[in-house]
């Protein structure tokens, strides 16, 4: 039976492990040890983009049209937001399409909502565990 193969470790972007299993750190100073750390974030990005493609793809065999096209605009958005973050271009040179800018807001906006959501779960649980506790809850002043 074949194994699942390990998710992506972000924290691998961020280090590297030279030839003999020892760890470099991307802010090294000998030219070898940057070279080498630089080559493993390479390899890690493009692991990276490979799983993501791979979760793309996955969406493209969801029945539903509705899911499917949601599916597809998250992914884009979350897609154009590792596009940016993974630029080799520190000065911002890179150019977006339309649709990308389009799914990176409609995502941003999404995420908000579900932070939003969070917090006023959280709010009205605190409540509900105070309430069963038979303390009173004083509403915010103002």
């Amino acid at each position: 039976a074949e194994m699942c193969q390990r998710g992506f470790d972000e924290a691998r972007m961020f280090s590297a492990v030279g030839d003999g299993g020892a760890s470099l750190d991307v802010f090294a100073t000998s030219e070898l040890e940057q070279y080498l750390a630089y080559q493993r974030a390479k390899e890690l990005k493009y692991e990276f983009q490979s799983r993501f493609r791979n979760i793309s793809r996955i969406m493209d065999c969801v029945g539903c049209e509705k899911c499917r096209l949601w599916g597809k605009l998250q992914v884009l958005g979350l897609g154009t937001a590792l596009k940016i973050l993974m630029s080799d271009d520190e000065a911002g040179g890179f150019s977006l399409q339309r649709n990308e800018v389009i799914a990176l807001l409609n995502t941003l906006g999404q995420l908000s909502t579900s932070v939003q959501s969070i917090k006023t779960w959280r709010a009205r649980e605190t409540t509900r565990a105070l309430g069963w506790a038979g303390l009173k809850v004083v509403g915010p002043a103002g």
